[in-house]
């Protein structure tokens, strides 16, 4: 994800920011109603609840 071409096609592609790559311009994903910040997080699962989802994926 450090890699400045990932970060290019992640913020092209999925609208993933990273300020390193300079892709912290909302304008260059065409979505409408993109916040021009994210202010508001929710934190990952825990390792269990992430195990468990991924468990479900693959079946």
């Amino acid at each position: 994800m450090k890699d400045p071409e990932t970060q290019k096609m992640a913020w092209k592609n999925h609208g993933f920011r990273t300020i390193v790559s300079g892709t912290a311009d909302p304008k260059e994903f065409p979505v409408k109603g993109l916040p021009a910040t994210i202010d508001q997080v929710m934190p990952m699962p825990d390792i269990d609840v992430m195990l468990r989802l991924m468990r479900a994926i693959d079946q």
